[in-house]
């Protein structure tokens, strides 16, 4: 198998030119655009209504999210929505593997020998994905980013089983169908992410957050002593005088 012959698949709103050309100067030779599902387009009360999203994905739009999984926006939902289409298309198709590719990928400058090598390997393990992502530090189970993947037909059966009604992001969602061991991931570093403004993220102060009862009933015992004392202290000092 070589990758550079696989079928590629960039979502985007609009053909990206400039991303084509790269493409094909890296060595793909199936290069196609896939036409982006515009989250924005829906109401949170229709995605709730049509079964689409949860209930716990509703609020997340609504009161915005509290958790770095939950959805930040309706892009967000309209992001997995984009990934599922291609995932139907990959067993629909037929097709053995597939490229899928965001427009913020931020590509090599050269694919070498040995990195076909690797990715070869990953994807020989069945229902595999080699992942072009970065591990969450703090849990090593969790994977960030879906710039740039290569997917199995196999793993595409598995994923297009639950997408609905989304619940998570896209890369919590194949993370979480990861650890159930549905799908086989492994990441390879192969290409990254862009800089540039997200329309799908947002700031998710929440999420700095704990989300333990312990954490909270100590912040408010140290609250009461700290007030406890300035009061000890206020009103001893006035006894004295």
């Amino acid at each position: 198998m070589n990758i550079l012959n696989l079928p590629v698949y960039y979502i985007s709103f609009n053909r990206k030119e400039e991303l084509e050309d790269k493409l094909k100067v890296l060595g793909f030779t199936d290069i196609n655009h896939f036409k982006a599902v515009d989250g924005r387009k829906f109401t949170p009360e229709h995605l709730m209504k049509n079964k689409i999203i949860t209930i716990r994905a509703y609020n997340d739009l609504i009161y915005n999210r509290h958790e770095w999984s939950g959805i930040p926006s309706l892009g967000a939902v309209g992001c997995t929505m984009s990934h599922d289409k291609l995932w139907e298309k990959c067993v629909k198709d037929n097709i053995p593997y597939m490229i899928i590719l965001e427009d913020d990928v931020d590509l090599p400058e050269k694919i070498e020998q040995s990195d076909v090598e690797q990715i070869t390997k990953i994807l020989s393990k069945g229902h595999s994905i080699n992942l072009t992502s970065l591990v969450n530090p703090m849990n090593s189970e969790i994977f960030f980013g879906t710039q740039i993947y290569i997917i199995t037909n196999k793993a595409c059966k598995e994923l297009i089983k639950d997408t609905y009604p989304i619940d998570v992001q896209t890369d919590w969602y194949m993370s979480h169908k990861n650890n159930t061991k549905d799908i086989n991931i492994e990441t390879y570093k192969l290409a990254g992410q862009k800089l540039h403004k997200s329309s799908i993220q947002n700031i998710c102060f929440k999420c700095f957050l704990p989300n333990t009862d312990t954490f909270y009933l100590i912040l408010i015992l140290l609250i009461i002593a700290f007030a406890s004392y300035i009061f000890y202290k206020k009103y001893t000092k006035r006894d004295l005088v």
